[in-house]
């Protein structure tokens, strides 16, 4: 800041000019349209070995309260995954953390609302049975599983098709696409488009 170049100018003009654009976009949260989940929520999801240079997986979540979305995220694993399942968990395992997170956080705003199990919706069916089996498998997303137990989260089985944190993970069809996205798009601030 207190030396800057045509660069920076040039950014701090692209920020501005996307300020003034997008005025009048902004997200609305309208919690008087019932949904099928009315509290907090989330959809962990990983693809695997996806990067072709180092077979790294994608994970990636995203998390609701009713039908709006307070945070999402997508990332290129950090380490190797062995099979659909230990990518998988370790999808659940960033999910995990981020409902303990929220958890945490709402408990702070108002400590008498109970917010805990989160639902967390897996579309796979082996990273599920991994957290309620108490079988001695050694990995070190093994954090959540303990969540669970502490009643922190919930993993319940979803169908891929309804797995909405998929577009962060993998490239997807546009009828897919087509068919979620209108329901959590950025509107307006008038009103839901």
């Amino acid at each position: 800041m207190s030396n800057p170049g045509s660069v920076h100018w040039q950014a701090l003009k692209h920020l501005i000019r996307y300020l003034k654009g997008t005025q009048t976009m902004g997200l609305s949260f309208n919690f008087s349209q019932p949904t099928e989940v009315q509290c907090l929520h989330g959809s962990p999801d990983s693809s695997f070995a996806d990067c072709p240079d180092t077979s790294k997986s994608t994970i990636g979540y995203v998390f609701y309260y009713g039908s709006c979305i307070l945070s999402w995220f997508s990332k290129l694993h950090t380490f190797v995954t062995t099979s659909t399942n230990h990518s998988e968990y370790a999808a659940l395992a960033a999910g995990a953390k981020e409902a303990q997170w929220f958890v945490f956080l709402f408990e702070q705003l108002d400590p008498h609302v109970k917010h805990t199990p989160v639902p967390l919706f897996v579309d796979n069916s082996g990273a599920v049975a991994l957290v309620l089996n108490p079988v001695d498998v050694r990995l070190s997303c093994h954090f959540f599983r303990e969540l669970t137990d502490l009643q922190v989260i919930a993993p319940q089985r979803v169908s891929t098709e309804k797995n909405l944190a998929d577009i962060f993970t993998k490239a997807l069809g546009g009828v897919f696409l087509k068919s979620i996205l209108p329901h959590y798009v950025v509107c307006s601030r008038g009103g839901v488009d």
